[in-house]
C-alpha cells in the first residue's frame, strides 16, 4: 500500500506539471504517464478519468495550502 500511495504522489506531482504548461483541455492522459515514466492504465487505477484526477490535484493542494494558512 505505501509503494501505491508513492505512486499517487508522482502521478499527481507529474499531472500538475503537464496541467500548468498545456492547460487542462490540451493535457492528456498519456502526456501524464509520459512525464511520470509510468502506463495511462497507472492513472486509470488510481484516479479513473482525468478529471478525477484533476480534481484531485486541486482539492489536494487546497488542502495543503489551508493546512500552511492554519499554521501560520
Amino acid at each position: 500500500k505505501e509503494e501505491a500511495a508513492i505512486t499517487r504522489d508522482q502521478l499527481l506531482n507529474k499531472a500538475l506539471t503537464v496541467f500548468s504548461k498545456k492547460g487542462y483541455s490540451a493535457a492528456t492522459l498519456q502526456d501524464i504517464a509520459s512525464e511520470a515514466d509510468m502506463t495511462r492504465g497507472a492513472i486509470y487505477w488510481h484516479f479513473g478519468s482525468k478529471a478525477e484526477l484533476y480534481n484531485t490535484l486541486i482539492k489536494e493542494y487546497s488542502d495543503r495550502g489551508s493546512q500552511i494558512v492554519k499554521q501560520a
